[in-house]
Protein backbone atom coordinates (compact mmCIF):
# COMPACT_ATOMS: atom_id res chain seq x y z
CA UNK A 1 0.00 0.00 0.00
CA UNK A 2 1.37 3.44 -0.20
CA UNK A 3 -0.10 7.31 -0.52
CA UNK A 4 -0.17 6.33 -4.81
CA UNK A 5 0.06 3.79 -6.80
CA UNK A 6 4.05 4.79 -7.25
CA UNK A 7 5.06 4.45 -3.80
CA UNK A 8 2.97 1.06 -3.52
CA UNK A 9 4.35 -0.22 -5.85
CA UNK A 10 7.98 0.04 -3.96
CA UNK A 11 8.92 -3.23 -2.30
CA UNK A 12 10.26 -3.95 1.17
CA UNK A 13 13.79 -4.23 1.14
CA UNK A 14 15.94 -5.99 3.82
CA UNK A 15 19.95 -6.25 4.15
CA UNK A 16 21.15 -9.17 6.67
CA UNK A 17 24.87 -10.16 6.53
CA UNK A 18 25.09 -8.65 3.15
CA UNK A 19 22.02 -10.50 1.69
CA UNK A 20 19.47 -8.30 0.26
CA UNK A 21 15.74 -9.21 0.32
CA UNK A 22 12.95 -7.80 -1.55
CA UNK A 23 9.28 -8.58 -0.43
CA UNK A 24 6.52 -7.00 -2.74
CA UNK A 25 2.93 -7.13 -1.50
CA UNK A 26 -0.08 -7.38 -4.55
CA UNK A 27 -3.80 -8.47 -3.98
CA UNK A 28 -6.06 -10.34 -5.98
CA UNK A 29 -8.84 -9.47 -3.42
CA UNK A 30 -8.78 -6.03 -2.60
CA UNK A 31 -12.06 -4.17 -0.61
CA UNK A 32 -13.91 -2.81 -2.84
CA UNK A 33 -12.40 0.79 -4.21
CA UNK A 34 -8.76 0.52 -2.57
CA UNK A 35 -6.90 -0.10 -5.44
CA UNK A 36 -4.06 2.78 -5.67
CA UNK A 37 -3.99 5.47 -8.70
CA UNK A 38 -1.63 8.25 -9.73
CA UNK A 39 -2.75 10.44 -7.25
CA UNK A 40 -4.83 8.14 -4.76
CA UNK A 41 -3.86 5.99 -1.92
CA UNK A 42 -4.49 1.98 -2.07
CA UNK A 43 -2.98 -1.09 -2.76
CA UNK A 44 -1.22 -2.62 -5.40
CA UNK A 45 -4.40 -5.06 -6.67
CA UNK A 46 -4.18 -7.67 -9.99
CA UNK A 47 -7.69 -7.59 -11.21
CA UNK A 48 -9.54 -10.89 -11.88
CA UNK A 49 -11.78 -11.64 -14.96
CA UNK A 50 -14.08 -14.62 -14.31
CA UNK A 51 -15.86 -16.58 -17.56
CA UNK A 52 -18.43 -19.30 -17.61
CA UNK A 53 -18.09 -22.08 -19.97
CA UNK A 54 -21.01 -24.12 -20.63
CA UNK A 55 -19.61 -27.95 -21.39
CA UNK A 56 -22.82 -29.98 -22.88
CA UNK A 57 -25.62 -31.96 -21.71
CA UNK A 58 -25.37 -33.29 -17.68
CA UNK A 59 -21.90 -31.69 -17.03
CA UNK A 60 -21.22 -28.60 -15.14
CA UNK A 61 -20.08 -25.37 -15.70
CA UNK A 62 -16.20 -24.71 -15.91
CA UNK A 63 -15.46 -21.05 -14.15
CA UNK A 64 -12.37 -20.23 -15.55
CA UNK A 65 -10.46 -17.00 -14.01
CA UNK A 66 -7.86 -15.05 -15.10
CA UNK A 67 -5.82 -11.66 -14.00
CA UNK A 68 -5.93 -8.74 -15.95
CA UNK A 69 -3.32 -8.62 -18.30
CA UNK A 70 -2.36 -4.66 -17.86
CA UNK A 71 -2.36 -5.18 -13.87
CA UNK A 72 0.26 -8.73 -14.55
CA UNK A 73 2.27 -6.90 -16.76
CA UNK A 74 3.20 -3.91 -13.94
CA UNK A 75 3.70 -6.32 -11.25
CA UNK A 76 5.68 -8.39 -13.87
CA UNK A 77 7.74 -5.16 -14.41
CA UNK A 78 8.27 -4.44 -10.59
CA UNK A 79 9.71 -8.08 -9.96
CA UNK A 80 12.37 -7.40 -12.96
CA UNK A 81 13.34 -4.31 -11.78
CA UNK A 82 13.92 -5.86 -8.38
CA UNK A 83 15.68 -8.66 -9.92
CA UNK A 84 18.83 -6.42 -10.54
CA UNK A 85 18.71 -4.83 -7.38
CA UNK A 86 18.49 -7.63 -4.68
CA UNK A 87 19.91 -10.79 -4.18
CA UNK A 88 16.48 -12.50 -3.83
CA UNK A 89 13.07 -11.74 -4.53
CA UNK A 90 9.44 -12.60 -2.50
CA UNK A 91 6.26 -11.72 -3.86
CA UNK A 92 3.47 -11.67 -1.37
CA UNK A 93 0.53 -12.26 -3.03
CA UNK A 94 -2.84 -12.19 -1.34
CA UNK A 95 -5.23 -14.44 -3.49
CA UNK A 96 -7.38 -17.23 -3.26
CA UNK A 97 -10.45 -18.94 -2.65
CA UNK A 98 -11.61 -18.50 0.82
CA UNK A 99 -12.27 -21.17 3.29
CA UNK A 100 -12.61 -24.17 0.76
CA UNK A 101 -9.95 -26.45 0.99
CA UNK A 102 -7.22 -27.84 -1.91
CA UNK A 103 -9.37 -25.07 -4.48
CA UNK A 104 -6.68 -23.39 -6.24
CA UNK A 105 -8.06 -20.46 -8.64
CA UNK A 106 -6.56 -20.79 -12.45
CA UNK A 107 -5.45 -17.10 -12.03
CA UNK A 108 -3.75 -17.65 -9.00
CA UNK A 109 -1.21 -20.36 -11.23
CA UNK A 110 -1.04 -18.13 -13.89
CA UNK A 111 0.53 -15.11 -11.74
CA UNK A 112 2.79 -17.13 -9.65
CA UNK A 113 4.33 -19.14 -12.51
CA UNK A 114 4.44 -15.52 -14.21
CA UNK A 115 6.00 -13.94 -11.38
CA UNK A 116 8.69 -16.80 -10.94
CA UNK A 117 9.69 -16.21 -14.93
CA UNK A 118 9.95 -13.01 -14.27
CA UNK A 119 12.00 -13.09 -11.69
CA UNK A 120 11.05 -13.87 -8.23
CA UNK A 121 12.30 -16.29 -5.95
CA UNK A 122 9.84 -16.78 -3.99
CA UNK A 123 5.61 -16.72 -3.93
CA UNK A 124 4.28 -16.95 -0.48
CA UNK A 125 0.81 -16.79 -1.13
CA UNK A 126 -2.16 -15.47 1.62
CA UNK A 127 -6.04 -14.65 2.01
CA UNK A 128 -7.96 -18.27 2.33
CA UNK A 129 -7.36 -18.20 6.05
CA UNK A 130 -6.24 -21.75 5.46
CA UNK A 131 -3.19 -23.63 4.30
CA UNK A 132 -3.43 -24.73 0.37
CA UNK A 133 -1.08 -26.21 -1.73
CA UNK A 134 2.65 -25.91 -2.27
CA UNK A 135 3.99 -25.76 -5.94
CA UNK A 136 7.24 -26.04 -6.97
CA UNK A 137 8.36 -24.38 -10.63
CA UNK A 138 11.21 -24.22 -11.89
CA UNK A 139 13.48 -25.16 -8.44
CA UNK A 140 11.40 -22.55 -6.97
CA UNK A 141 8.69 -22.60 -4.31
CA UNK A 142 5.27 -21.67 -4.13
CA UNK A 143 3.26 -21.51 -1.31
CA UNK A 144 -0.44 -21.00 -2.31
CA UNK A 145 -1.63 -20.00 1.03
CA UNK A 146 0.34 -20.57 4.24
CA UNK A 147 -3.06 -19.78 6.37
CA UNK A 148 -3.27 -17.26 9.45
CA UNK A 149 -1.05 -16.84 12.72
CA UNK A 150 -3.68 -14.03 14.63
CA UNK A 151 -7.43 -14.19 13.09
CA UNK A 152 -10.03 -14.21 15.52
CA UNK A 153 -13.75 -12.88 16.04
CA UNK A 154 -16.69 -13.25 17.71
CA UNK A 155 -19.04 -14.27 15.26
CA UNK A 156 -19.45 -16.82 12.37
CA UNK A 157 -18.95 -15.52 9.05
CA UNK A 158 -22.92 -14.13 7.73
CA UNK A 159 -22.24 -16.35 4.85
CA UNK A 160 -22.11 -19.43 6.76
CA UNK A 161 -25.94 -19.18 7.25
CA UNK A 162 -27.15 -17.17 4.88
CA UNK A 163 -25.70 -18.43 1.51
CA UNK A 164 -27.26 -21.51 0.14
CA UNK A 165 -23.90 -23.17 -1.11
CA UNK A 166 -23.10 -22.84 2.69
CA UNK A 167 -26.46 -23.76 4.31
CA UNK A 168 -27.07 -26.66 2.29
CA UNK A 169 -23.73 -27.87 2.63
CA UNK A 170 -22.64 -27.99 -0.84
CA UNK A 171 -19.52 -26.30 0.15
CA UNK A 172 -19.25 -26.96 3.69
CA UNK A 173 -18.14 -30.58 2.86
CA UNK A 174 -14.66 -30.14 4.16
CA UNK A 175 -15.50 -26.64 6.67
CA UNK A 176 -17.57 -27.22 9.38
CA UNK A 177 -16.26 -25.38 12.06
CA UNK A 178 -13.86 -26.06 14.82
CA UNK A 179 -16.11 -26.36 18.04
CA UNK A 180 -13.00 -26.24 20.13
CA UNK A 181 -11.97 -22.69 18.61
CA UNK A 182 -15.46 -20.56 18.43
CA UNK A 183 -13.25 -17.25 17.63
CA UNK A 184 -11.93 -18.69 14.79
CA UNK A 185 -14.96 -19.15 12.67
CA UNK A 186 -13.11 -20.01 8.74
CA UNK A 187 -13.75 -23.72 9.22
CA UNK A 188 -11.86 -26.55 10.57
CA UNK A 189 -8.59 -26.42 8.59
CA UNK A 190 -8.16 -22.45 9.38
CA UNK A 191 -5.79 -24.03 12.81
CA UNK A 192 -3.81 -25.01 10.54
CA UNK A 193 -0.95 -23.00 9.43
CA UNK A 194 2.50 -23.16 7.87
CA UNK A 195 5.68 -21.01 9.12
CA UNK A 196 7.83 -20.70 5.58
CA UNK A 197 11.25 -20.83 6.30
CA UNK A 198 13.80 -19.55 3.35
CA UNK A 199 17.33 -19.70 3.33
CA UNK A 200 18.38 -16.84 0.95
CA UNK A 201 22.36 -16.19 0.39
CA UNK A 202 23.64 -14.08 -2.27
CA UNK A 203 23.30 -16.57 -4.86
CA UNK A 204 19.81 -17.00 -4.59
CA UNK A 205 17.47 -19.28 -2.02
CA UNK A 206 19.49 -22.47 -1.20
CA UNK A 207 16.82 -24.31 1.04
CA UNK A 208 13.12 -23.92 1.46
CA UNK A 209 11.03 -25.57 4.23
CA UNK A 210 7.89 -25.25 6.58
CA UNK A 211 7.72 -25.39 10.09
CA UNK A 212 3.78 -26.87 10.67
CA UNK A 213 1.73 -23.90 13.29
CA UNK A 214 -1.26 -24.41 15.19
CA UNK A 215 -2.97 -22.57 18.47
CA UNK A 216 -3.70 -23.18 21.96
CA UNK A 217 -6.67 -22.59 23.82
CA UNK A 218 -5.34 -19.06 23.81
CA UNK A 219 -5.36 -18.77 19.99
CA UNK A 220 -1.90 -17.95 20.56
CA UNK A 221 0.39 -19.52 16.87
CA UNK A 222 2.91 -22.22 18.39
CA UNK A 223 5.27 -24.24 16.20
CA UNK A 224 5.13 -28.23 16.44
CA UNK A 225 7.69 -30.13 17.19
CA UNK A 226 8.42 -33.70 15.65
CA UNK A 227 6.42 -36.50 17.13
CA UNK A 228 3.36 -33.72 18.28
CA UNK A 229 0.84 -35.94 16.43
CA UNK A 230 -0.54 -32.03 15.37
CA UNK A 231 2.56 -31.92 13.51
CA UNK A 232 1.52 -35.36 11.50
CA UNK A 233 -1.82 -34.28 10.57
CA UNK A 234 -0.58 -30.56 9.55
CA UNK A 235 2.15 -32.86 7.05
CA UNK A 236 -0.67 -35.54 5.78
CA UNK A 237 -2.65 -32.70 5.01
CA UNK A 238 -0.54 -30.98 3.29
CA UNK A 239 0.48 -33.98 1.02
CA UNK A 240 -3.50 -33.96 0.39
CA UNK A 241 -3.59 -29.80 -0.44
CA UNK A 242 -0.62 -30.30 -2.60
CA UNK A 243 -1.36 -33.89 -4.51
CA UNK A 244 -1.78 -32.04 -7.91
CA UNK A 245 1.46 -29.89 -7.24
CA UNK A 246 5.03 -30.48 -8.21
CA UNK A 247 6.64 -31.40 -4.84
CA UNK A 248 8.58 -33.48 -2.14
CA UNK A 249 8.45 -32.92 1.43
CA UNK A 250 10.86 -34.74 3.69
CA UNK A 251 11.06 -34.34 7.60
CA UNK A 252 14.37 -32.81 9.01
CA UNK A 253 14.03 -32.75 12.83
CA UNK A 254 11.04 -30.22 13.14
CA UNK A 255 10.64 -28.90 9.52
CA UNK A 256 9.67 -29.79 6.68
CA UNK A 257 11.50 -29.85 3.47
CA UNK A 258 10.40 -28.74 0.68
CA UNK A 259 12.17 -29.68 -3.04
CA UNK A 260 11.02 -30.35 -6.83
Amino acid sequence: AGKNLAEARRAAIVEKNGVRVAYLGYTSVPAADTEAGPDKPGVTAIRVKTAYETRGHNQPVRVRTEPDPKDLAMLLEDLAALRKEVDVVTLAYHAGVIRLPRVIADYQVTVAHAAIDAGADVVVGHSPHIPKAIEMYRGKPIFYSIGVFAMTKSFPAPSWKQEPAWAHGTVRNHVDLDPEFPLMPYGEPCTLALLAKITATKTGVTRVAFIPMSFDKRYRPEPLRRGDPRFDRIVRYMEWASEDMPHRFAIEGDEVIVTG
